[in-house]
């Protein structure tokens, strides 16, 4: 095996490129919760500090059988936090708590 020389004039400085990618943010289900009967789903945007009730969106299938399915989804936003509470002063102090002054 030859070793040969390159001349300093051909010797290139290692220069590292970088192109930033923008990743698309994904959703993903941390977890299932259980409603507790005589709560109130409330949810808080953590960017504008927004506290209101969250929207569920409730659905009912006939299946075979006869049978009725009930099925209840919380419509997810960018930014929540969501939480069950007795009313919206029981949430706030919640927040508060957790995550400080709101």
């Amino acid at each position: 095996m030859e070793i040969f020389e390159i001349p300093e004039e051909l010797q290139h400085d290692k220069v590292r490129v970088e192109q930033s990618v923008n990743q698309q943010q994904e959703f993903k289900m941390i977890g299932r919760v259980l409603r507790k009967p005589g709560l109130t789903l409330f949810s808080y945007n953590t960017v504008t500090g927004e506290m209101k009730e969250a929207a569920i969106e409730r659905d009912i299938a006939m299946v075979f059988g006869g049978e009725v399915k009930r099925s209840t989804k919380v419509k997810i936003e960018p930014h929540c936090i969501y939480g069950q509470a007795l009313n919206m002063k029981n949430w706030e102090k919640k927040i508060r708590k957790e995550y400080g002054d709101v």
